[in-house]
């Protein structure tokens, strides 16, 4: 039973993505459709996330950034982890926009 949940929910991450994809390259509407998807309170934890990263890769200590950030230190390691052990794709983003 577990591949099959397994399965299916690739399928409905991929279609995800690809509503996603679909609407990116329009600002109004990539913003509109994150507003249909998410509450308030999941879209502050995503600019929450991101911000943690960028103070991170940025060599702030970590309890400064839960201390700037009003977050909790496991919120912290967590992004921690992502920079460390996740695919590289958000630490190399948060790299770009620091040289821009």
């Amino acid at each position: 039973m577990r591949n099959i949940n397994a399965k299916i929910a690739r399928k409905d991450r991929d279609e995800f993505i690809e509503l996603l994809r679909a609407h990116a390259s329009r600002r109004e509407a990539f913003e509109s459709l994150l507003e249909d998807i998410f509450t308030p309170g999941e879209m502050h934890e995503f600019v929450a996330r991101l911000q943690i990263v960028k103070r991170l890769a940025e060599e702030m200590p970590q309890r400064t950034v839960c201390e700037e950030l009003h977050v909790a230190l496991q919120t912290v390691n967590r992004g921690a982890r992502v920079l460390e052990t996740g695919t590289g794709v958000l630490a190399r983003a948060v790299h770009y926009r620091r040289k821009s």
